[in-house]
């Protein structure tokens, strides 16, 4: 059982990786600490003395870390040991009043077993048989530890350090395991015991999970190496009543194999301005290369997955994903689906509607081991807006003007209406209903404070008709007004802060700065008096009526005067 001085690694089978990111604040408030860190502890598996002339552990014994009965047992039952057609470990006993020596047979084993792992000389599939029995004795040993072990710290570049009490064989694992985070199991030589510090690198691999939304419009930042689809990211903007995209990635880890069954679920909560259309929803499997547009490998509700809905969740839930046999290492699960943007939306960047999923997956590859842990959240958001329209006297702007009928359009020659249903006719607060077929649904009239207040707007150019102007007030020469509302978001697909106000930045109307936090855009219409006939009735008709009758005597008098002169001058 030949070693290097310091310490031979063994086997790694399964390593640390913490979710990247953090929670998302709410209205504003500070994001919640990263994960916390994962606990690991060494057990020693074997103690002996080191021989540095020889490189070879003699005198071996259980160390005080294992049980060797229950891993004796368990080590010969498992097919993961069959070299030549035999299991290796067959010819092996325990025995209680002898036990060191089932302790020296395995060790020994173990050493012929693993020699060729990092062996120069080794060809590649020598050095991945003697790693694959490596990485199952871990396994199985995992399951066998007893005690606290020796405290390790998890330090930087993937590192676990402890410090050895004797020379011999340990194992490093998970005493607490963070979320996001899966179990480790490690095991090495050293050659003595030592006041200095001995580190394993441990290799990374855990599934991730990422959550886009689609934005229709805008340009989006993509991130290379990355294809999560087209114009899919972290923030979108949307009117009320439109089907927003949404879509949940989760990758599968390089190790998946280790595992004899795996769990996989994800969660996805909606905020309550989302409404989930359950029919949208695919699910399916890509390879790592893959694009998400593309549906891959479509999976069967029932049949490959389970799907449960409760209030604003919904879980896709894998209660074995070895059962999908499209899925292997480095495949993707997608999920897609959309959210109809209800009228419980909120506009602006205060709060904003947000969307955010988990993925809770297996976390120990240990013979039997039925560990489990939850991914730290991922979340988009998704803005709508409000246009409020201020109807005022062109001669006094204090004054407001009530009866202004208009009617809301998407082109500028005003043939195609956007529909608008009342929400507070009180309030003259109205909603954009897409749905809408009563005929007229898209006009409205200013109250008595002058103002029209339409919710949930995307981002884009409106054209404002008026109709009918308030009585006894002139036509606007241009009756047709562009409302250009232009949002400023933040279309990046590695958006990281998860605060509203740092996803939409800023809101303009045509290029007038409007209020972004409430998600509101004004616009003021004046209106004129125009000329007033006089009233049927009124003083203006009798004095018509007197200058009438003036003139018609005057005429009078001017006849008969001219027919007295012609008579004089006969």
């Amino acid at each position: 059982m030949k070693r290097k001085l310091l310490a031979v690694i063994c086997s790694v089978v399964m390593a640390m990786t913490m979710c990247v990111g953090v929670a998302f604040a709410a209205e504003g408030e500070t994001p919640a600490p990263a994960t916390p860190t994962t606990k690991y502890a060494a057990f020693q598996v074997f103690v002996g003395a080191y021989d540095s002339t020889s490189e070879t552990l003699s005198d071996v014994e259980w160390g005080s870390g294992v049980e060797p009965s229950g891993l004796v047992t368990a080590l010969k039952a498992d097919d993961s040991f069959t070299v030549n057609g035999t299991n290796a470990f067959s010819a092996v006993n325990y025995d209680s009043d002898d036990a060191n020596k089932s302790a020296a047979e395995i060790a020994k084993i173990l050493g012929e077993n693993t020699a060729k792992k990092d062996a120069a000389e080794a060809n590649d599939e020598e050095k991945a048989s003697a790693k694959a029995f490596a990485e199952a004795f871990a396994k199985v040993a995992a399951n066998h530890t007893i005690g606290e072990g020796i405290a390790a710290t998890a330090g930087t570049d993937n590192k676990v350090s402890f410090i050895p009490s004797a020379a011999g064989y340990y194992l490093i694992k998970n005493t607490d395991t963070a979320a996001g985070d899966t179990q480790t199991q490690i095991i090495l030589e050293v050659k003595e015991a030592s006041d200095t510090l001995i580190s394993v690198t441990l290799k990374k691999d855990t599934p991730t999970l990422e959550k886009k939304v689609k934005e229709e419009d805008k340009a989006v930042t993509t991130v290379e190496g990355k294809n999560y689809g087209d114009k899919y990211n972290d923030v979108a903007d949307y009117a009320i009543g439109e089907h927003v995209p949404f879509e949940l990635i989760g990758t599968i880890p390089t190790n998946y194999a280790e595992y004899k069954a795996y769990k996989y679920k994800f969660t996805d909560t909606m905020s309550d301005g989302l409404t989930f259309d359950e029919d949208s929803l695919s699910v399916y499997v890509m390879n790592a290369d893959g694009d998400p547009d593309s549906t891959g490998t479509s999976l069967v509700k029932n049949t490959d997955y389970t799907f449960a809905r409760t209030g604003n969740s919904f879980t896709v839930e894998f209660t074995n994903l070895k059962g999908v046999t499209s899925v292997t290492a480095g495949s993707k699960i997608v999920v897609r689906y959309t959210a109809t943007l209800n009228d419980k939306a909120k506009a602006g960047n205060s709060v904003g509607n947000t969307n955010e999923a988990s993925l809770t997956f297996s976390n120990n590859p240990n013979d039997g081991g039925e560990g489990v842990t939850t991914s730290q959240p991922d979340k988009v958001i998704v803005f709508t807006y409000t246009l409020n329209v201020n109807k005022v006297n062109g001669s006094d702007a204090d004054k407001p003007l009530a009866g202004a009928k208009f009617g809301l359009y998407s082109d500028a020659a005003c043939t195609t209406p956007i529909n608008i249903t009342a929400v507070d006719e009180g309030a003259n607060t109205y909603k954009l209903d897409l749905d809408a077929v009563e005929p007229n649904s898209n006009e409205f009239v200013s109250a008595a404070d002058g103002n029209i207040h339409v919710i949930g707007l995307d981002s884009g150019t409106y054209y404002l008709k008026e109709i009918e102007p308030p009585a006894g007030f002139n036509t606007l020469e241009n009756p047709v007004i562009t409302l250009e509302i232009k949002a400023t978001t933040v279309n990046d697909q590695n958006w990281d802060e998860f605060i509203p106000s740092a996803a939409l930045t800023k809101l303009e109307l045509g290029s007038n700065q409007q209020d972004v936090e409430n998600g509101t855009v004004e616009q003021k219409i004046q209106n004129f008096k125009g000329s007033v006939l006089p009233s049927t009735g009124g003083i203006g008709t009798t004095i018509f009526y007197v200058v009438g009758a003036c003139l018609v005597v005057i005429a009078g008098v001017a006849l008969v005067a001219k027919r007295r002169a012609a008579a004089r001058r006969k």
